[in-house]
């Protein structure tokens, strides 16, 4: 799926806020590297690591509907892991 909008930041986090499957995955796959990174710097193991990942991402989406501002977006995915 590609965003043809001026903001893609913006058009992201509104379509997730909207719980758009497609924006999910366009989500998950841009930060699931780095978010994986930062669990296995807490877990040793990769699979608890793992766990770990798919709770933070659940929680991310699930509270992102209360989420208002987009300028603490990023520190909000940060401060969940």
């Amino acid at each position: 799926m590609k965003l043809l909008f001026g903001n893609k930041k913006n058009d992201l986090l509104s379509l997730l806020k909207k719980q758009d499957p497609a924006a999910q995955k366009i989500f998950y796959e841009q930060n699931v590297k780095r978010f994986l990174s930062v669990s296995k710097s807490y877990v040793s193991d990769l699979y608890q690591a793992e766990d770990c990942l798919i709770k933070a991402f659940c929680k991310i989406l699930s509270t992102l509907k209360a989420s208002e501002e987009s300028r603490t977006w990023k520190a909000g995915q940060e401060e969940l892991l």
